[in-house]
């Protein structure tokens, strides 16, 4: 079966050549079954574009009448041009790490799609945190560099990170980023050029005086970073979020240096392995094919490393680029930067010093999860854990 045709409607601002690079691999296809399932594909990277209401996809009678080809009809309705929207969020990134997992982020966004008609997305967004973090950013992205498998994501950005609770300081963050992503994420490259300043707490009661340790006293100032990182992930998992079985891979690395003031090699890996140990309905019947009664174990374990090169060499990676572990959602059991190096209560700062972080850091674990055996609580997904 060939593809003869394309019949292409509704694209008043979406460019042809758009959609075509989506069908490359379609039109490479000659079994039925493989232009279906081709065309399935595409239909989902044309819907992740996020530029498109309503689309069909269908294959018609060839004009040239041959029983061995087929015309493609498809049908867009495109999005309107300007979206606002206010939302609130409660995330499981770092934020919520450190915040033992409470992190609620209030965002503004304007968003401007495809107004080119190249796929291109431009979105100016505003947000804050309860924790005290704020940001500002300018995106542009494009699902496509020169028709290959690759996205474009170019980004200026302000954020204040807060670091208080756990080190007494925070970070103003200014500059751009380029980041290019292969569509199946196995690889991200990404460029960035930033303007740091850490910035310790302020004495409440005294004017001009610190309420950091000495050691944060020590690290803080401004500073200009110029970095490459490159990540490589390979993830077999079934679920992202509450994986049975499977395994994942992440390898990040990164390189500091000219024309920036900050020198290092950073690399980061991390391994997930999930095994399906029991089904309960193998050996308790339980008439619901559609809720999860599998007893699973995970292991996982990360390793990182860093080290100052170049015109920082003798002297520690700079506070903002070392490694911080703990919290729940990255060693449980321990408060978020609850491990490693901290600076001694006689300096000052937090209750217990403040945390520095490391040079190198490591962790393994293993967590057992089972279903309640109450099916009740088993079909609202509660489960219970070891670990």
């Amino acid at each position: 079966l060939k593809i003869n045709n394309l019949f292409l409607t509704g694209n008043e601002r979406t460019k042809s050549s758009v959609i075509e690079d989506e069908l490359q691999h379609v039109y490479k296809a000659h079994e039925f079954q493989d232009v279906i399932e081709r065309l399935h594909q595409a239909n989902d990277r044309l819907n992740d574009m996020k530029i498109f209401e309503n689309m069909s996809i269908s294959l018609v009678p060839a004009k040239s009448g041959l029983k061995n080809e087929t015309d493609l009809k498809i049908q867009v309705e495109e999005k309107k041009i300007f979206e606002v929207k206010v939302s609130t969020e409660t995330t499981t990134d770092f934020e919520a790490n450190r915040n033992g997992g409470k992190y609620v982020r209030i965002e503004t966004q304007a968003k401007a799609k495809n107004p080119f008609g190249n796929a291109e997305i431009f979105t100016l967004s505003t947000g804050t945190s309860l924790s005290g973090s704020r940001d500002s950013s300018l995106k542009y992205s494009k699902p496509r560099i020169f028709g290959e498998e690759f996205s474009l994501l170019i980004e200026a950005k302000e954020e204040m990170n807060d670091r208080l609770l756990e080190s007494s300081y925070s970070e103003l963050l200014r500059g751009v980023s380029l980041t290019v992503n292969k569509h199946d994420n196995t690889h991200t490259i990404s460029g960035e050029l930033f303007l740091r300043d850490v910035i310790p707490r302020r004495h409440p009661t005294v004017p001009f005086a610190c309420a950091a340790s000495t050691s944060v006293i020590a690290e803080s100032g401004p500073s200009f970073k110029a970095s490459l990182r490159h990540i490589y992930t390979k993830d077999y998992r079934n679920s992202p979020s509450f994986p049975t079985r499977g395994s994942f891979f992440k390898l990040s690395n990164e390189v500091a240096g000219h024309p920036g003031q900050v020198s290092f090699v950073k690399s980061n890996m991390s391994f997930q392995k999930h095994y399906t140990l029991l089904d309960i309905r193998s050996i308790i019947p339980v008439d619901d094919p559609k809720t999860d009664f599998l007893v699973t174990l995970g292991l996982g374990t990360t390793f990182g490393a860093t080290k100052s090169i170049g015109n920082d060499s003798g002297r520690p990676v700079r506070i903002n680029d070392r490694f911080f572990m703990g919290g729940p959602l990255n060693l449980r059991g321990f408060s978020y930067s609850g491990i490693g190096p901290r600076s001694y209560i006689t300096e000052g700062g937090g209750e217990e010093g403040d945390a520095l972080g490391g040079e190198i850091q490591g962790s393994a674990v293993g967590i057992l999860s089972f279903p309640f055996p109450h099916p009740l609580l088993a079909r609202w997904g509660l489960k219970g854990m070891f670990f």
